[in-house]
């Protein structure tokens, strides 16, 4: 009988990008980046690194470049999963558009892949700047549950706990 109020980022709108693609899963997306091959830049983090360095690791025609927070058991990770050195980027945000474009260039990313995570994660920043240098995004969409009483901004989710307490 506790009353659940959810708060989460809004999601942004990209349209209907010809180099964007919305997968549903980390799964999907690591099948869609095999498909496409080249250099894969993923930046999802470090949870969901063995997924993709098991489709991706070890062909020939893809590099995968894992940009993650700095630590150390991140770098245990992608020793222990064949990530070399040389396409580690450790990290940590928020990147600005010129980072997220020098990075881009640094490692000749040919295909980004994130996680829909709104504007507060700088998720825009990073499509926005991939779309605009030609490179494939695949965005990992979120799950699509039903929370309840759910609100994007700080001030719905204060205004539902002074009605709750009244």
């Amino acid at each position: 009988g506790i009353p659940y109020i959810r708060f989460e980022r809004a999601s942004l709108v990209y349209g209907d990008h010809p180099r964007l693609t919305v997968v549903a899963s980390y799964e999907e997306a690591a099948l869609e980046a095999k498909r496409r091959k080249g250099s894969v830049m993923l930046t999802t983090g470090s949870k969901t690194l063995p997924i993709f360095a098991g489709h991706l690791i070890g062909d020939p025609d893809i590099r995968l470049v894992a940009r993650m927070l700095p630590r150390r058991d991140n770098m245990e990770k992608c020793e222990e999963l064949g990530v070399e050195q040389k396409n580690i980027i450790a990290m940590q945000g928020p990147f600005t558009r010129e980072l997220n474009e020098a990075l881009y260039r640094q490692y000749g990313t040919t295909v980004m892949v994130t996680k829909e995570s709104g504007r507060i994660g700088a998720v825009d920043e990073k499509v926005e700047t991939a779309l605009q240098m030609g490179i494939e995004v695949i965005l990992i969409s979120r799950p699509e549950l039903e929370f309840g009483t759910v609100f994007t901004d700080y001030e719905g989710v204060l205004g539902q706990l002074e009605e709750s307490a009244r």
